[in-house]
């Protein structure tokens, strides 16, 4: 399913104005609609559409664009398409008076043509080029239609007819048409009829049928255009139907007013056209591509209009379609333009042209059939022929066509003018007469065969002088064709350079402009590299100090901390090596805490000199590819630039060749001006020569049918000079068909002049049959008038070579613009490569970014991985300690309890020993401890109770041993819970720093994203400011572009 094709076309109200339609009243003020891209309309902020809201189509056309510009760019590949059997349905909608008949039939004065006109001429051409290519069978079929009282009506029949298929409708009322000029002619009758009050409200549809049929298949295809001009702000409502082609709506007679398909466009606010929705509704979607034309007119009174016409576009993409191929089995039969009836204007412009004398004194059979001939040719309205520069081609071609009949009756006068003379002769006279003629016919017949020689390959002996000047006609329209073609090809060309030089500009300032923010980048990347640079220092001196802080903590942890209370208590050699040992655990715990803060510190340090060489390696190298590319892009802008200048030199040499072609164009017009005047003057003196003479003998008869001879051939040579002129003019530029209706009406007054001559000399004849004398000075010059004509024959087939020669000189041209093409396409693929280059270096630093974004975040997930790990690992430990500590306690308490207890129990066994105490040891003990208290009692028990107790003392003295033991135990505990609680204070600080560290890391990482923020804020608002000076140096360039007239 495809949808339908919306086009919207803006025309301003002074061009309405101008066109015919609307008022010029309103061309004044602001836009209230306006077209922002080739498919943006924009509705400017007002009362009834408050806000700007921009609205998307497939094509948006200006008022700069013509209807040519319409055509070429959304309707030509659809409408060869139609050639191939497809329907298509165009359709002009919109509001009244907005310019919508403008746009489908043109001006009133057929100045400028419709899209209709030009959709006549686009396929009778591309016919004429597939007939070329050996198609077989084909016809074309324009059916002119009107509505009114709800039907359809015929612009060439005077009642309407009744059917039942909408097709078969159309087929019934189309006319045949061989030929664009016979359809055009068809067409501007229809608008002529058109333009009577009776149908001055009345709806307006051109139907456009193309039948095929192959070679060896019976059966062919039917392609249709159908053209829908709807008068005033109505629309069609689409409908349903199976197939358009075979069914068209079965309720056009039964029920014309009950829907097929809910209402589409019943929001638009524009009235529905119930006849040409029962009728064409099917025609819209369906299996016909359709295509509607929206006409809005752009200033701001006109926008409550804008909107209902816009909302309507809107609902109109909704349209859906399928576009088959219709088959037929046999041609349709179909009336041909001659049959029309003539309307008063067409048969008045038709008693003008009858009114002209004929081109020659033919006998009245001749005149009679030369009549019917004329009788069934169509001739254009007297718009045409007051603008010939605005004529189309085919007109043109009507005209050369004139001009050989006219030759062709020239040449047939040429045999029939002793008819005359027959009845009053002697049979010596009519046998002289009869040689002259057959010498005259075998001059005509020399130089057909010198235009002829080489040129066909048949023999030329055994064809008659009629065939001949066939062959001249055929090969000098092949000859126009060629060159038309080639003046053609050749203003496409210019037309593709211009663009590509318009479009390689454009690039340029692409590039530069690309290239300034590269430079701009490059400039920022190297203020950043230095704030990097700057912050690297920064850490380095910052690591520097860390450095001196860890050698001051080694030369503090250095320093021993004594126990002033194992000093003080016991001055030993074993307290002095358990402080030895104790002063030595601490050292070592305090220098590998210390190794392992620096060797962390030396880890950060070498990761981050890493980075930074990385990125300044990183740097270097988009510096060096900055450099390189910057070189080779300037290198690509000096050859493009040399290339515009090869190109601006040879669209310079071919413009001073088209302004000399113009210069002898220009001679060559006045010389055959001057030639023309010759002619008649010499005409003027001869009949005064005639008329002065006395009636003479027959010898006078004989030189005057001489010289009448002599002034047909020389008529005969100017027509074949003027046919050549024109064939070799072709190729230069549209303004020059002003010249050719110059030699028309010099053919015309040369024609009159002529047939005022033949009276003349028919009067003399009749008059000087008893007269005789002597006319030798007439026939000398006859003789030097013929030998003159024969000088001007040879310089015309020299100026012939001469075009010849220019048209494969222009062939040359073709194709060095053709490799200038090459070269155009090949810088643009190479700027593409630049392009797709710049885009890999932003990926590039993109990579780059992310890569120092994630070096950042993993660094500083290891940093705080590690910060866990250290605090794990140190409340772990400190658990360790605390539960062995613990468990070494409550050993010590159970072990004292069970010394206790059995000091008690010996103490119980004692109580009748005498105790020799005396008041030093009691005062020693007191100054003791408890537990050396216990000791010395066990000491004293065991010196008093004598030998008795030896069994006893031995278990005594090992519990004195254990005691001893548990108290060093108890001692060294101490030692280690104070060397455990200097070892967490030292922690404690490292954590401290770590942590201070840490904030100061993510301070600085904070600091960096900031700057980053901004720095791409800066790139940002660098480019978008950059985006809009491109925007407007392409709009002004543009704008110059579309005022330069060289490239116009």
């Amino acid at each position: 399913m495809e949808r339908a094709h919306v086009l919207v076309r803006l025309r301003d109200a002074g061009e309405a104005y101008e066109a015919g339609v609307g008022s010029s009243a309103a061309s004044q003020g602001v836009d209230g609609v306006c077209r922002t891209s080739a498919t943006t309309v924009r509705l400017e902020h007002s009362d009834m559409s408050p806000g700007v809201a921009s609205i998307s189509f497939e094509q948006v056309f200006d008022t700069q664009h013509s209807n040519a510009d319409v055509f070429q760019q959304s309707l030509v590949d659809r409408v060869n398409r139609v050639l191939e059997g497809h329907a298509m349905t165009l359709v002009a909608t919109g509001a009244a008076q907005s310019g919508k008949s403008f746009a489908l039939h043109g001006d009133e004065q057929y100045a400028i043509p419709g899209l209709m006109q030009l959709t006549i001429e686009h396929v009778f051409r591309q016919l004429e080029m597939q007939r070329d290519d050996g198609m077989e069978v084909f016809q074309v079929l324009l059916a002119c239609v009107s509505t009114a009282q709800g039907r359809l009506i015929d612009a060439f029949a005077a009642s309407p007819s009744a059917y039942e298929d909408t097709d078969s409708e159309l087929l019934s009322y189309a006319v045949l048409v061989k030929s664009s000029a016979e359809a055009l002619s068809v067409y501007h009758q229809a608008r002529e009829i058109w333009k009577e009050p009776e149908h001055a409200a009345s709806d307006v549809v051109c139907a456009l049928f193309v039948e095929k049929m192959g070679g060896k298949n019976k059966c062919g295809h039917r392609g249709r255009f159908l053209c829908i001009d709807i008068h005033g702000s109505s629309i069609i409502e689409p409908t349903i139907a199976a197939n358009v082609f075979d069914t068209v709506p079965s309720h056009i007679k039964s029920a014309p007013s009950t829907p097929t398909k809910t209402a589409l466009f019943a929001d638009t606010h524009f009235p529905i056209n119930k006849t040409l929705a029962r009728y064409f509704g099917a025609y819209l979607g369906n299996s016909s591509s359709t295509y509607l034309l929206v006409t809005i007119l752009k200033p701001a009174a006109y926008q409550q209009q804008a909107i209902q016409a816009l909302l309507y576009a809107c609902k109109a993409k909704d349209i859906r379609n399928t576009s088959p191929v219709k088959i037929i089995e046999e041609i349709t039969s179909a009336r041909s333009s001659s049959s029309l009836p003539r309307r008063p204007r067409i048969e008045s412009v038709d008693k003008d042209i009858a009114s002209i004398p004929p081109s020659s004194p033919v006998s009245s059979t001749s005149s009679e059939s030369s009549g019917g001939r004329e009788k069934h040719r169509t001739f254009p309205s007297r718009n045409q022929t007051d603008n010939p520069r605005e004529q189309s081609p085919s007109i043109s071609e009507k005209t050369r066509s004139q001009r050989l009949r006219d030759a062709y009756a020239i040449a047939k006068a040429a045999t029939s003018v002793q008819v005359t003379s027959e009845d009053n002769q002697t049979p010596t006279r009519q046998h002289r007469n009869v040689l002259r003629a057959t010498d005259s016919m075998q001059q005509l017949h020399a130089t057909a065969d010198a235009l002829l020689n080489g040129s066909v390959q048949q023999d030329l002996t055994t064809m008659s002088l009629l065939d001949k000047l066939g062959l001249i006609q055929t090969q000098f329209q092949e000859l126009e064709k060629s060159v038309e073609h080639e003046s053609s090809v050749k203003k496409k060309c210019v037309e593709r350079i211009s663009k590509l030089s318009q479009t390689m500009s454009f690039q340029m300032v692409e590039h530069e402009k690309q290239i300034k923010s590269l430079e701009d980048d490059k400039r920022d990347l190297q203020k950043r590299l230095i704030e990097m640079q700057g912050k690297y220092d920064s850490a380095d001196e910052t690591l520097t100090m860390l450095q001196k802080e860890v050698e001051n903590l080694k030369l503090r942890t250095q320093v021993p901390v004594i126990d002033t209370e194992l000093a003080s208590n016991s001055p030993t050699k074993q307290n002095e090596r358990v402080l030895l040992q104790q002063f030595s655990i601490r050292l070592e715990a305090a220098m590998q805490e210390a190794k392992s803060v620096v060797d962390h510190k030396d880890r950060v340090i070498f990761d981050l000199e890493a980075q930074l060489q990385q990125i300044r390696r990183a740097n270097e190298d988009l510096e060096t590819y900055f450099l390189t590319e910057k070189a080779r892009l300037e290198g690509e802008k000096d050859q493009v630039v040399k290339e515009l200048r090869k190109c601006e030199s040879e669209l310079t040499q071919e413009k001073e060749r088209v302004s000399l072609l113009q210069k002898e164009h220009a001679k060559d017009q006045a010389t055959w001006s001057s030639e023309l005047s010759e002619v008649r003057a010499e005409l003027k003196r001869t009949s005064q020569k005639l008329a002065e003479q006395d009636r003479g003998s027959s010898t006078q008869v004989d030189q005057i049918t001489n010289e009448l001879q002599q002034v047909r051939e020389q008529l005969e040579e100017a027509t074949r000079k003027s046919v050549a002129m024109e064939a070799a003019l072709a190729s230069t530029d549209h303004r020059e068909r002003e010249v050719e209706r110059e030699l028309e009406t010099l053919q015309v007054m040369a024609a009159k002049d002529k047939k005022k001559l033949e009276k003349k000399i028919k009067a003399l004849l009749i008059d000087r049959k008893q007269q005789k004398g002597e006319t030798s000075t007439q026939l000398l010059a006859a003789q030097e008038e013929e030998s003159q004509l024969r000088q001007e024959l040879e310089r015309v087939k020299q100026e012939l070579q001469v075009a010849v020669v220019r048209a494969t000189g222009a062939e040359g041209t073709l194709k060095r613009l053709a490799e200038a093409a090459e070269e155009n396409a090949r810088l643009k693929r190479e700027v593409e490569t630049l392009l797709r280059r710049i885009d890999s270096i932003e990926s590039e630093k993109d990579v780059l970014r992310e890569r120092s974004s994630c070096s950042e975040q993993s660094l500083a997930r290891q940093l705080v991985e590690r910060e866990v790990h250290i605090t794990a690992e140190y409340e772990r430990r400190m658990r360790e300690m605390m539960e062995r500590h613990s468990n070494e306690v409550l050993e010590r308490d159970l072990e004292l309890r069970h010394a206790h207890e059995q000091i008690e129990r010996l103490q119980a066994q004692r109580n009748a020993a005498p105790l020799n105490v005396s008041s030093s040891s009691s005062a020693s003990y007191s100054k003791l401890e408890p537990a050396q208290r216990s000791l010395d009692k066990l000491d004293a028990i065991l010196d008093g109770s004598g030998s008795g107790h030896k069994s006893k003392s031995k278990s005594l003295r090992r519990l004195e041993k254990r005691c001893v033991k548990q108290e060093d135990k108890i001692t060294a505990l101490e030692r280690k819970i104070e060397e455990l609680t200097h070892a967490l204070a030292i922690a404690n600080e490292q954590e401290t720093l770590a942590k201070e560290a840490m904030e100061d890391e993510e301070r600085r990482k904070l600091r960096r994203e900031d700057d980053q923020d901004a720095l791409l804020r800066q790139v940002n608002q660098l480019k978008q400011e950059n985006w809009t000076l491109s925007l407007a140096l392409q709009v002004t360039e543009r704008q110059k572009v579309g005022t330069n007239p060289l490239i116009v």
